[in-house]
């Protein structure tokens, strides 16, 4: 529940402060667009992994008391930190788009499931489609890590649509500059 709430807080990065007319005190300053959006997707994830980090007294008592396999452990530590950067950066691509955060919230959120029931979809497809249907779906990425499969294709998945989602966030608050 903490961290829905903090998810759903952080679309609101952008569209309030458009709301409130301090984007454009925000695009004034002798700062670039970039480091506008690194700053808030970093505060993000770091309050959010902040949050995660309270769960590691569970893996401390684990370890003092068995013996457990440590690599679903760190995989899915791992796995929860990608996922939690992939729903930021959308969450400020979708604060960036909009003046109401009631609007990115639910884009947002149609966008997280959208991206969780893709794989339901994939089955029904024949096999070149599937295969890009479940590529796209952050599902089994996130199962391989959760059993200690840390691939490279899972990473490559979840930094380049961070990435991605960044670079239309910049791009996004670009324009906003231009047209004030």
């Amino acid at each position: 529940l903490v961290v829905s709430f903090a998810v759903e807080s952080l679309h609101t990065a952008f569209a309030e402060e458009r709301r409130t007319d301090t984007l454009e005190l925000l695009l004034t300053a002798p700062v670039r667009e970039v480091w506008i959006v690194l700053a808030k997707f970093l505060a993000a994830l770091a309050l959010l992994t902040g949050i995660y980090t309270a769960t590691a007294a569970y893996a401390v008592v684990l370890g003092l008391y068995g013996e457990p396999d440590w690599g679903p452990v760190y995989g899915g530590y791992l796995a929860v930190i990608l996922h939690a950067g992939l729903l930021v950066s959308v969450g400020l691509l979708m604060s960036s788009l909009t003046e109401n955060q009631v609007v990115a919230a639910v884009v947002t959120s149609a966008i997280f499931l959208m991206l969780w029931v893709i794989d339901w979809i994939s089955q029904s497809l024949q096999p070149p489609a599937q295969d890009v249907v479940q590529y796209l779906s952050f599902t089994n990425h996130f199962d391989d890590f959760s059993r200690g499969i840390i691939d490279t294709t899972h990473l490559v998945y979840y930094v380049s649509f961070i990435a991605f989602g960044l670079f239309l966030t910049m791009r996004s608050v670009d324009t906003e500059r231009w047209r004030g």
